[in-house]
This record gives C-alpha cells, structure tokens and sequence, in this order.
C-alpha cells in the first residue's frame, strides 16, 4: 500500500459518487449525504430578528504578530533584561491563557516597542522633532557621528538623550542581526516600510484597552473571558472591542432590568452565551477545523452567532445573566 495507491483510490471513489457507480475498495469507505451550498460553505443565515450579531457589538481584532523565527523570544525574554515595571514593557497574553470565563496569566511581558498617537501605535524610537528614527544606524543623527560604526552611535546617542527608553534600546540591539535580517511570510521585515525593531503587525491601540472580551484564536471549546488588566495580546488572541451599537445594547439592558448597567455587566450577559452550550455545538458544527479538532476563531464566525435581545427574556433571566461566574 502506498500514499499514491490510496490517492488514486479516494479520486476513483469520488468519481464513482458523483457518477452513481457502486464499486469496491481496498483501502477506503464510500458515504454520501445531501447538503445545500449554503451549508456547504457555511454561509446559512441566523434569524437577526431575535438579537444581536456579534460582529455588529465587536470589532474583532487578533492580536499582535511580532514576525520573524525567533523574535518572540526576543521581546519575551524581558525578567532580568529590562525593567518590567517600565515603559514599553506590558503584561501578556496567549491563547493558552484564556479559559471560559478566566484568564489564568503565567507572569509574561513582552517589549512592545510603540507608544500612542492619535489613536495609532507610533514606533518608539521615531523623534518627531529629528523626523527621523533615533535607532536606525544607517543613518547620521549628526554631523559628530560620521565615521562611527552601530555600537559607537548608541552609545553616542544615549549619551546625547536621543533615544527615549535608553534601557529598552541596548537590550533589543543585542539581537539587532536577527531582527535586522529577519523575514516573515517571504519578505524583509523593511519591506513593509518597518524599523528592524519592530512589530509586522501592531494592530490598533485598542487592543490594549481595558475592559474588553479576550478568546483563543483556535478554539475546540468556547474560551471567553473578560480582561480587565489590559493585557497586550498575542497573536493566539482575539480581542472583541467594543461598537458603538454596544452603547445600544447596555441601554436596553437598563431598560429590561431596574438596576444600574455598566459594561462589565453587559460583558457578562454576552460571556452567558458565548461560553455556553449552544455555542459548543456551534464550533461542533463547522467544519473547516485544523489538526486536532481546533477551528479558527474569526469576524465570518461571529457573523452568524445571534446574542438574544434582553427584551426577549425575564428579568430574572437576564441578571442571572449578568452575574460573574
């Protein structure tokens, strides 16, 4: 038995499927059944009229790719390295740190080497009164520094206070080679108009804030919690952010239910359904999963998950709902 014999075994069976032909195999077992094309491609439509879409509440935004063999470890590696209590160094997350209802953080930080601009993560070395990147050596800040060789101008830059977060800077040029020349999906990190230090996709600010729903990436079981720390997520995480239809949403929950609503109770009541049986069925029903039984969680998912108007429960219902679990 090779590979190429059960190949040709599985083409002739399809074949045979498609043409009515009943016939015997060696290696494999025939079974049909009938789907519409909407099942097929997973593109069935839910009843929008019973509640909210998910993806009309949330934005869903994965979480930062830092791109390139053996970066990760290189922000990662922070204990000893840097100052975790200081600038550009955060508390993070993955995919395997969020279970139902919890996140169990493991004590990881990472450099994240941005700060904020109107709403957009800026490199953190860039010197807006220079109009130039304090860390790119293939270039002179000034004249003084014609002649000297990368290790000479960081040490002249510091010296200078050119460069902001001297700390963070010395540490990461340790691994300047390898983030210099490092390579993600084919291309040259300067390729997507980068600074050697930094991040293939930083994503927007608001995968920082706080509160805001984390949930794996690959998920065989719903894994949803509430992240109330402002972790910076990995790329094993997705983020759900907040709409403006969520303001809506907290309205008619205060309407159904005569208490005060704050977001933290609308998160709850979204995390009743998100981490309930019905959405296990849910991710048992699709099909395209990888190895493992794993689906990849994304916005064409949550396009077809319904979360129930409050108006459609009792009151009862709905702060049972709301209560953490």
């Amino acid at each position: 038995m090779s590979i190429k014999e059960i190949r040709d075994e599985i083409n002739k069976g399809i074949l045979n499927e498609i043409q009515g032909t009943v016939d015997d195999y060696k290696y494999i077992k025939i079974s049909s059944t009938h789907i519409t094309i909407e099942d097929l491609f997973e593109e069935t439509e839910e009843n929008l009229d019973e509640g909210y879409v998910i993806t009309d509440l949330f934005h869903t935004l994965q979480g930062v790719t830092i791109g390139g063999k053996g970066s990760t470890n290189i922000f990662s590696d922070v204990e000893g390295n840097v100052d975790i209590d200081g600038d550009l160094v955060l508390k993070s997350i993955g995919g395997r740190n969020i279970i139902a209802n919890k996140i169990i953080w493991t004590d990881e930080y990472m450099i994240f080497p941005y700060t904020i601009k109107d709403e957009n993560f800026i490199p953190a070395f860039y010197d807006e009164k220079l109009e130039e990147d304090t860390l790119n050596f293939d270039i002179n800040l000034d004249a003084s520094e014609i002649g000297f060789d990368r290790h000479r101008k960081l040490t002249y830059r510091i010296a200078k206070g050119y460069i902001k977060y001297p700390m963070i800077a010395e540490y990461i040029c340790k691994f300047y080679e390898d983030l210099y020349y490092r390579e993600f999906e084919k291309k040259h990190i300067l390729d997507y108009n980068k600074s050697w230090y930094e991040f293939h996709r930083s994503r927007w600010t608001k995968i920082i804030s706080a509160p805001k729903i984390v949930c794996r990436r690959l998920m065989k079981t719903p894994s949803f919690a509430i992240d109330e720390e402002g972790y910076l997520p990995k790329d094993s995480v997705i983020s759900l952010i907040p709409k403006e239809t969520f303001d809506t949403f907290l309205e008619e929950l205060n309407d159904e239910i005569d208490q005060d609503i704050n977001i933290l109770n609308g998160y709850h009541y979204i995390l009743s359904f998100l981490n309930s049986e019905e959405f296990s069925r849910y991710l048992a029903n699709k099909r395209a999963k990888k190895q493992g039984g794993y689906l990849i969680v994304g916005n064409k998912m949550f396009q077809n998950f319904i979360i129930p108007f409050p108006s459609s429960l009792d009151e009862d219902e709905i702060s049972e709902r709301m209560t953490p679990i």
